[in-house]
């Protein structure tokens, strides 16, 4: 009996030896090699499976071992395990009673929680006041009971937990996200800020888009860039990271470097409709036409190809930008309203005036067009653009003198447009000022030497003045935008004629014929020139 007791005494002095020894040493010294790996850039694997004995331990430093393996195991990208690590990492720095009491809040989250989970919650808070999951589990229940004045509750445990959740990075995540949500900017700020402060860490894959973009969101495209920027290449696994960092720099007028990224981007992903989107509107505006058409003609097939797009906002943005492409560059209305009608009114934009607006003005329904100008002016008066695009439908409606006061009665804003000087020289030539309507209308094409139609209309100012040579430049300059303009092809035959040079004109004439053989136009003055 004596020997028994004397062999257990010895068995239970072993195991207390034994515990004390992993305390005191290899507890320690695990965690100090894993320390030393995850700093050093080392495999975050790896790092894992040396913490993998201190799982046991307790106190301070079973509290940093399970901080650094919730590190590893979200760098890893498994969230959930390194969910429970950051929770565990607080539960073991609390006497064993709070840790029994405490634990059982925790394993399930009810979709409707009921008056005890309050209470058992209200209890723990008590006990625990500093226990950040703590917080946090309260406020989501709140939010998931959603009775009059839970929000506010849920937001004031909220807010105690971020200065709490310092060294957690999933925490200050979900608060990051919840506050952009929100639109609390303070607690946002103060969340990303901890998280670029304590977990910088590339491979930490915290959500770093999201408050890039809201930095977008309020102009501040440096500190965006600057953000998404902390994240190398190497460490995205998505195409959300490239295309927030091309639309920070195209924000500060870095085109080269935006479009440097998207293709970068496209590289590595190159059916993600968010970055053939991306580099359609810089093709844009950079006024590569053709590349931006073939990039519309890419993002279509992306929209079902990309994983984790294809949503309805991102067909309704395809065909968004289809209509204003076919509108403004095609100069085809009909065709644009045949992709914006498909559009939800939510999803066409803030842009004024709106694009629905414009194709009704272009498409000559010119007496509703004006009525909804006034209604959106009565509610954001002074707008350039509508203003403008009344005195477009003035000028659909053939109102020319009440155009001409309307346009005298704007004031400096309008005048920086070149649709203010065409029309402004419309009305003049229907008046019967010639001269003063070629210099307005000339005016417009310089402002806007791309603009087709402007550039056509000084042309014909020109030659109604006589001035042949003049107008013989703007058809040119037509012709370098189109090289089949009819109407320019054969306004220069008309120049030419006009200076004597036949040869010429007959040669533009057979030009235009072989570019619109149905040219009516064309056949007419060509057979008088070969007459004589």
């Amino acid at each position: 009996m004596e020997r028994d007791t004397f062999i257990l005494t010895l068995i239970l002095a072993a195991l207390v030896a034994w515990h004390w020894i992993r305390i005191a040493w290899i507890f320690p010294r695990a965690l100090r090699r894993a320390e030393v790996l995850m700093d050093g850039g080392g495999l975050a694997s790896e790092a894992a499976d040396i913490l993998h004995p201190a799982r046991f331990a307790t106190g301070e430093l079973g509290y940093r071992a399970h901080l650094l393996m919730g590190r590893a195991h979200f760098s890893l990208g498994f969230r959930n395990q390194a969910w429970g690590d950051f929770l565990v990492a607080q539960f073991v720095r609390m006497p064993i009673w709070k840790r029994i009491l405490t634990q059982p809040f925790f394993r399930k989250l009810a979709p409707k929680p009921g008056p005890w989970s309050f209470r058992y919650g209200r209890f723990l808070l008590k006990l625990a006041p500093q226990l950040p999951h703590l917080h946090h589990r309260l406020g989501v229940l709140y939010l998931r009971r959603g009775a009059p004045g839970d929000t506010e509750r849920a937001w004031e445990h909220f807010r105690t937990l971020l200065p709490l959740a310092a060294e957690d990075p999933m925490l200050l995540e979900d608060l990051l996200l919840a506050a952009l949500n929100r639109g609390e900017q303070e607690m946002a700020h103060q969340a990303l800020t901890l998280l670029m402060q304590r977990h910088a860490d590339p491979r930490l894959p915290w959500d770093r888009t999201a408050p890039s973009n809201n930095l977008l969101r309020l102009g501040l495209a440096a500190d965006a860039l600057a953000l998404q920027r902390s994240l190398p290449p190497a460490f995205r696994t998505d195409p959300k990271p490239w295309s927030t960092e091309a639309r920070a720099l195209r924000q500060l007028g870095d085109g080269a470097g935006a479009w440097a990224s998207v293709e970068a981007g496209l590289e590595r992903f190159p059916n993600s409709f968010r970055l053939w989107m991306d580099r359609h509107l810089l093709a844009m505006d950079s006024h590569h036409f053709e590349e931006a058409r073939h990039c519309l003609q890419q993002a279509k097939p992306a929209l079902a190809s990309t994983p984790g797009e294809g949503s309805v906002s991102d067909l309704a943005e395809w065909n968004l930008r289809s209509a204003e492409f076919v509108f403004w560059i095609d100069g085809d209305g009909r065709a644009a309203w045949n992709f914006l009608r498909v559009v939800p009114p939510e999803h066409r934009g803030q842009r004024m005036p709106p694009l629905e607006l414009e194709l009704q003005v272009a498409m000559g329904d010119f007496t509703d067009a004006l009525a909804r100008c006034k209604a959106l002016l009565a509610e954001t008066p002074g707008d350039p653009g509508l203003l403008l695009l009344e005195g477009e439908c003035l000028a659909g409606l053939a109102a020319w003198e009440p155009l001409l006061d309307f346009l005298e009665g704007l004031g400096e804003a309008p005048r920086q447009h070149a649709s203010f000087w065409h029309l402004r020289g419309l009305a003049l030539a229907h008046r019967g000022d010639s001269l003063n309507s070629r210099m307005d209308l000339e005016r417009a094409a310089t402002m806007e030497p791309v603009h087709l139609r402007l550039v056509l209309d000084a042309g014909h100012a020109c030659a109604d003045l006589g001035e042949w040579e003049r107008s013989e430049n703007h058809w040119r300059q037509a012709l370098r935008l189109d090289q089949a303009c009819e109407e320019a092809l054969v306004h220069l035959a008309e120049s030419r004629s006009a200076l004597h040079d036949d040869e010429g004109a007959r040669r533009y004439l057979r030009e235009c014929l072989t570019h619109h053989p149905e040219s009516t136009e064309a056949h007419t003055r060509l057979a008088e020139l070969e007459s004589n």
